[in-house]
């Protein structure tokens, strides 16, 4: 969508961050595309059951940044990171946030099957 033009803002965990690193080198190629790329860093993969990602020692932005990504630095006091005026250019933002212990995984009994 980005190289038709579009914006586009992909928001990710730090687990997929790394799984997805051909997509990341794949994006840094192209400099005329407007894509924002917001990669949250709980250090867990909650999507699987909260799993540690052992990933403290990845420096996440320098690996956006050596891919070619524009390293855009997130400010808690600024709520509007992502503003009209950013760069149209494959940006990545890392926030650094602690792991939600309220939101659940759904049981999965809770999951619908269809045949």
């Amino acid at each position: 969508m980005a190289k038709a033009g579009k914006k586009v803002i992909v928001c990710g965990g730090d687990a997929e961050f790394v799984m997805h690193m051909g997509g990341l080198t794949t994006a840094g190629r192209y400099n005329d595309i407007d894509l924002t790329y917001i990669v949250f860093d709980n250090e867990s993969n909650k999507s699987t059951g909260g799993q540690s990602t052992y990933q403290e020692h990845i420096d996440y932005t320098k690996i956006a940044s050596l891919a070619g990504a524009n390293i855009v630095n997130y400010n808690e006091s600024n709520p509007n990171f992502i503003s009209k005026d950013h760069n149209k250019a494959f940006n990545v933002i890392l926030i650094k946030c602690s792991y939600d212990k309220l939101t659940q995984r759904p049981p999965i009994n809770s999951v619908k099957t269809f045949n």
